[in-house]
């Protein structure tokens, strides 16, 4: 399935939406709270892991708050467990490799040259993914992508994750890291857009008793671009959670991020949240966090205060039939130097089985981004970005190594800013295999 990618930075860390061809699909837990990340919306397909992080137990699991993620997000590299080599003769390396080609036609697609065109794309992309000894993930994943458009630029694109998690004592410890290089017109820059990501986090967790668990987490994210702002952030996290009874759990967080960008100011961000995980049942969850961001550019005495929430409620209506709703509301760093934005979005999906073999996805998701400027001279008029987008997708499986889908999605975007507004469609065929 390829992707027509909204990627989205996060000053409260959650895995929030990769909106793709066929389906957008929405992840959230408490252990990480997420935000959209408006320069990430992607026009063209692109193959991309979706941002993990490895966790704590549930009943444990804080609502953290983060720094941005650039481009194609962020996942997690693992250092490796302390004891993988006394271990490497008894476990096993599962090595387990996919590809999957994918034939697209899209109509209104923001080119090299900022103009709408109309092309066929066409995707391979093999991945491999490697598990050893159950906590260190590998994986790595070339996507080649053609245009028949010369309007755009054919590419082949890296991705490569790792993850790993280890216990000392009591303290459980998280590690990871991701790259990720990319070229696709983006809905922010207007423009098919070269950029190139490193993400690495290490997490930490102590049980303060039974219910209670004290966590905290360092971060760092690189966004390199071949025509817009470079960006640095460290980020740094503290949480708290407590298990109130077996189906809830709360949390309370404070987090901070510097982001160093290559031209114009730097950006200050601090933020506090709190909230709660509900699963009363198998067929029900709900997560929610509030708080506010604090955010300022360096050498400027002004400071931007933003509520910031993030909502998922999840319902299995029948065994075959999946119901979810989501919101949130987050501050993220720009493509532009000396700007933020203030991001908003809503979204209802639906998932369905039919007739044993074959399975349904649709959404509809709403987003406004808000751009906020230093100065009046840094942004003179104030841009809004506001979209709707509609996908749905049906996929089977042929034989026992194969599965097939049909996908469609519809978007349209209205800006004031010149060179965003449009509307796009994409029509699509995928085939994979797995071994």
């Amino acid at each position: 399935m390829l992707p027509y990618i909204l990627s989205h930075r996060s000053m409260t860390s959650c895995n929030y939406l990769i909106r793709c061809c066929g389906v957008a699909a929405f992840s959230c837990s408490m252990a990480t709270a997420q935000t959209p990340t408006p320069a990430g919306q992607r026009i063209a397909p692109t193959t991309t892991n979706t941002p993990t992080r490895t966790s704590v137990p549930r009943e444990a699991s804080p609502v953290k708050i983060a720094a941005p993620s650039f481009g194609n997000g962020t996942s997690m590299l693992g250092p490796g467990i302390a004891s993988a080599t006394d271990r490497a003769g008894s476990a096993l390396a599962f090595f387990n490799p996919s590809l999957t080609y994918s034939f697209q036609y899209g109509d209104g697609l923001a080119s090299s040259s900022g103009n709408d065109e109309s092309t066929v794309i066409q995707q391979l992309t093999p991945r491999v993914f490697v598990v050893f000894a159950e906590k260190t993930n590998l994986t790595y994943s070339p996507s080649y992508t053609w245009y028949s458009s010369d309007s755009y630029e054919s590419t082949v694109s890296h991705t490569a994750s790792a993850s790993a998690s280890w216990q000392t004592g009591e303290v459980v410890f998280n590690f990871g890291q991701n790259y990720a290089r990319t070229n696709s017109p983006l809905i922010e820059t207007g423009l098919q857009t070269e950029q190139e990501t490193w993400a690495t986090n290490l997490d930490a967790s102590y049980p303060l008793g039974d219910k209670t668990r004290l966590s905290g987490g360092l971060g760092r994210s690189v966004r390199n671009t071949d025509l817009f702002t470079d960006v640095e952030t460290w980020s740094g996290n503290v949480a708290l959670s407590r298990v109130v009874n077996p189906a809830l759990t709360g949390t309370a967080s404070v987090a901070g991020s510097y982001s160093s960008f290559d031209t114009g100011a730097d950006l200050v961000s601090r933020s506090v949240n709190v909230g709660a995980s509900w699963k009363p049942g198998v067929k029900a969850s709900a997560n929610l966090s509030a708080g506010l961001n604090f955010s300022g550019f360096t050498g400027d005495g002004k400071q931007s205060t933003s509520p910031i929430y993030s909502g998922s409620l999840t319902y299995q209506l029948f065994e075959t039939t999946g119901l979810s709703l989501s919101g949130q509301r987050s501050v993220n760093t720009s493509y532009y130097s000396n700007q933020f934005t203030r991001d908003t979005s809503y979204q209802a999906a639906l998932s369905q089985r039919i007739f044993q073999r074959y399975y349904f996805s649709g959404s509809l998701l709403w987003s406004r981004s808000s751009y906020i400027g230093r100065t009046p001279a840094d942004l003179p008029v104030s841009r809004e970005d506001e979209s709707w987008m509609t996908s749905a997708q049906i996929s089977t499986q042929i034989l026992r190594k194969f599965s097939t889908a049909l996908t469609w999605s519809h978007t349209e975007i209205d800006s004031n800013f010149p060179g965003v507004t449009r509307t796009s469609t994409l029509y699509g065929i995928s085939i994979s295999w797995r071994f």
